[in-house]
């Protein structure tokens, strides 16, 4: 295991402690993490809290060459909860990865509702304005009520209204 990954795995147990957590992340030696994180997330060999933590850990690092592997881990993987967490990180780094706010307003139609409810916060928190018209659809009729809320509390963060 090189040192890069056995720093990444450390940080993919679980801990109560968010403050060590996060200088972890901030110690990792950028490059080489950023490839183990990657493999991580599209590995498949690897537990669901791990793929959603390497999202988690991807956002969290703040680096933009993140972005497109973000945006693919949100249209593609094959777990809700990895498609959440890769949409929570989006919102980490922003979303001015090409694709990153399309991704977004299509995982507002996700089969799953957590991610639907992610993708709203997270234009919400973006002002993602050229997409009004995407999430006051979904706060009508989504079919979840957290994710119905999430929209209309993007769209009223648009609007400046809260």
């Amino acid at each position: 295991m090189t040192p890069a990954e056995a720093a990444v795995r450390a940080l993919l147990r679980p801990t109560h402690d968010s403050a060590a957590w996060e200088a972890g992340v901030r110690a990792l030696d950028r490059d080489p993490a950023l490839v183990v994180l990657i493999a991580i997330l599209f590995g498949a060999g690897e537990t669901q809290h791990d793929r959603a933590m390497a999202a988690t850990i991807l956002g969290t690092l703040g680096d933009a060459r993140a972005l497109p592997v973000l945006v693919q881990a949100l249209r593609v993987a094959n777990d809700p909860v990895v498609r959440a967490r890769a949409g929570l990180a989006l919102g980490q780094l922003g979303t001015a990865a090409p694709g990153a706010e399309g991704a977004l307003v299509d995982a507002l139609a996700d089969p799953d509702e957590f991610v639907r409810e992610s993708a709203a916060r997270v234009l919400g928190s973006q002002g993602a304005s050229g997409e009004s018209a995407a999430l006051a659809r979904a706060a009508q009729t989504d079919p979840a009520p957290a994710s119905r809320q999430a929209a209309a509390r993007a769209l009223a963060q648009i609007r400046g209204e809260g």
